[in-house]
């Protein structure tokens, strides 16, 4: 008994030390994404397949105390949705692609060698374009999407809130892998003149080096 409280102590100093570190994640993922269409167009869902999509950027672990973090986050995400042949929106085989620029803002619990993450993300759509197929004219077609308000445009400005469970993995020198699970539930809808929301599960890997010097924990 004395040997397993021993070693539960041990355990915990070193997840106390890990949290309180400052890291820097590299992140690059291949992440497919779908489009939530409302309780109108719920019949979509059975048209609906990820969009392949890539995610590239940074994640940086500010340490505050031995149990939480804050996780700001800057990245590109490619993300969008895949309509199949016969669905309700668009009758054609139809992709609809967003080139965003991503912000969440996410508080880390760190517990147990695992970490729960949830916050805001702030996004804004950059460009996009939508590519389908002309079943009576038999050729693939293109346009790009506008985000000026007008019939059939997109939104520039995305809000959602996003949360995970994830596993460090400590490498030598100080650096990690981190592998996490991830809903975004978008809040905003993005399309008009019909309902789309991002909302999407996914997976992120990171890879991580420590900083010297955490800012949130007085210089430790």
């Amino acid at each position: 008994m004395k040997k397993l409280i021993l070693a539960i102590f041990v355990i915990g100093i070193s997840w106390s030390t890990y949290s309180q570190e400052s890291y820097m994640n590299l992140l690059l993922n291949y992440t497919p994404t779908k489009f939530n269409f409302g309780k109108d167009n719920s019949s979509v869902k059975d048209f609906r397949n990820g969009l392949r999509g890539f995610q590239g950027g940074f994640s940086f672990q500010l340490g505050v105390n031995r149990h939480l973090s804050l996780v700001p986050e800057l990245y590109y995400f490619r993300k969008g949705v895949e309509l199949e042949d016969g669905n309700p929106l668009t009758a054609n085989e139809t992709k609809v692609k967003l080139n965003t620029i991503e912000l969440p803002v996410l508080l880390r619990y760190h517990f147990l060698g695992f970490f729960l993450n949830a916050g805001p993300s702030f996004a804004v759509n950059v460009s996009g374009k939508m590519e389908w197929k002309d079943n009576d004219l038999a050729q693939e077609r293109s346009m790009k999407l506008r985000f000026d308000g007008s019939p059939n445009a997109f939104k520039r400005w995305d809000l959602g809130i996003q949360m995970g469970l994830g596993k460090e993995f400590k490498l030598k020198n100080r650096s990690r892998i981190s592998i996490e699970g991830r809903y975004h539930y978008g809040l905003t809808d993005i399309a008009n003149p019909y309902e789309a929301y991002n909302r999407y599960f996914y997976v992120n890997v990171l890879f991580s080096k420590a900083w010297k010097k955490n800012p949130l924990s007085d210089g430790k």
